[in-house]
């Protein structure tokens, strides 16, 4: 079994590493919403004609394959998740 190494004043404070790590994925998660909301806008105006009527067909916002395109385009671009 491992023994836990005890920290000391020149070695990095794992508790505000995570505290960082928390922060960075509240704005992830703030931003993703957000996009979601976009996508959504988007949604809303091909399902509305130049008249300003609903069209009969109803496009969703919600497209999967897009998501992953888009989270498959983030980790190819971030140094730190390349192997």
């Amino acid at each position: 079994m491992a023994s836990k190494k005890k920290l000391t004043d020149g070695d990095v404070d794992l508790t505000e590493l995570r505290a960082k790590i928390d922060a960075g994925d509240e704005q992830i998660q703030t931003l993703i919403n957000e996009r979601a909301r976009y996508a959504q806008q988007v949604a809303v105006a091909k399902n509305t004609g130049d008249d300003g009527q609903d069209n009969d067909q109803s496009v969703g916002f919600f497209r999967p394959e897009r998501e992953a395109q888009v989270l498959r385009a983030f980790a190819g671009t971030t140094g730190t998740w390349r192997r």
